[in-house]
This record gives C-alpha cells, sequence and structure tokens, in this order.
C-alpha cells in the first residue's frame, strides 16, 4: 500500500479510536513498518531511553495566563508509555520503578537518557526481547484565565538489542482545550497503541 493512502487510513481508524474514548479532538499518528508491531520477539520489553526537548523559555505571569513544560517530561512520559504499551499495546513490559531498581542493583547507574553502550548494556542486564526508546520534541500547557489547551509532539520506536533498524516506529501530535498535558500524552499514547495493535475482521 502506498504510505500516503496507508497515512490517511492510520488517521481515520485514530478518530474513530478517539472519538469512542471521547477526545476533544482526534490525535494524529503515523506509523512505520506497522507490520514490525507483530514481528516483535516474544518476551519483555522496556522503556529505556526518552529524551525530551525543553522550552526555550517558560512564561508565565502568576494565575492569569502561562506556557510551560510539562514537569519531569522524561520520567512522566517513559511511566505513561510503559502503560500504553501493556493496557493497550499488550506489550510484557517492565514498569519504570522496577527497570530503575534492577539496574541499581545491578550496578548501573539508571538514566533516561544513556549513551548506546549504556542502552546495550542495560539491556543485556534486563533479560529484554525488545525494547522502546521515545523522543519528546514538544511537550507544553499553556493557560489564559480560566482557559486551559495542553500539546504533545513525540516519536516512539521499538528496537531489538543489537539491531539499528527499529522493529517498528511511530510519530504523534495532539492537542486538546480542557485537559492536562499528562490527559493529552494519554491520548495520544492510547490511539498510537490502539492503531498498531488493530486487527481487521476476518
Amino acid at each position: 500500500m502506498r504510505r500516503d493512502v496507508r497515512t490517511l487510513a492510520v488517521l481515520i481508524l485514530a478518530a474513530a479510536l478517539c472519538a469512542g474514548a471521547g477526545c476533544s479532538s482526534a490525535p494524529v499518528v503515523e506509523i512505520q513498518r506497522p507490520e514490525g508491531f507483530y514481528l516483535v520477539p516474544a518476551g519483555r520489553t522496556a522503556v529505556l531511553r526518552v529524551k525530551a526537548r525543553p522550552l526555550t523559555e517558560e512564561l508565565s505571569y502568576k494565575f492569569l495566563w502561562g506556557v510551560v513544560q510539562a514537569p519531569t517530561a522524561e520520567a512522566s512520559f517513559a511511566d505513561l508509555l510503559a502503560h500504553h504499551a501493556r493496557v493497550e499495546g499488550g506489550m510484557n513490559v517492565i514498569p519504570p520503578a522496577e527497570v530503575e531498581e534492577r539496574l541499581r542493583l545491578a550496578g548501573l547507574e539508571p538514566t533516561l537518557e544513556p549513551d548506546d553502550e549504556q542502552l546495550q548494556a542495560f539491556a543485556k542486564m534486563l533479560g529484554v526481547s525488545s525494547y522502546l526508546t521515545a523522543n519528546v520534541e514538544q511537550w507544553r500547557y499553556r493557560y489564559v484565565f480560566f482557559s486551559e489547551k495542553a500539546s504533545i509532539r513525540f516519536s516512539v520506536a521499538c528496537r531489538a538489542p543489537g539491531e539499528d533498524k527499529p522493529l517498528w516506529s511511530a510519530r504523534a501530535h495532539h492537542k486538546a482545550s480542557g485537559d492536562t498535558e499528562r490527559a493529552v500524552a494519554g491520548q495520544a499514547l492510547r490511539a498510537m497503541f490502539r492503531i498498531l495493535n488493530w486487527q481487521p475482521e476476518k
């Protein structure tokens, strides 16, 4: 299927799934190599890398208005990604708190921004058959008096240890009024994993 047609189908499915979940507007999701989701090796996975790009400058004037970055973006997104990978994606995910504890017990310093050598060491020590990485390009919360709007843009990839090419990857962005930054991120991740795990009726 041509990429533009496949992308359109993904967007239509995202809109339908999000409408069923009660979202105010549908997240926009684009999947690369969606077939790779079914090729992920059996076994456990973990969120091992999350990079979050900070705002150039946060702006606020007390309770009147402001634009702020989601707090503790790396850890917060790792928790949300692990949750939705397990609940909507059906993946056997090691919780981030357990990942951190096991790395410490093994004498490795936990970090969500490991270099490539650390990343492979983490995967080997944990014994995972795959792992998830994410790049959070934007995760903002805006408010003006009693009006609020949150937005997020991110990419996620699933990889097998020792392999350079992702098994599958996805990009998503979403914004909504009246929701927190965590709610908006959750809506986008939910849509992404439901699309990945979607199976047409036979």
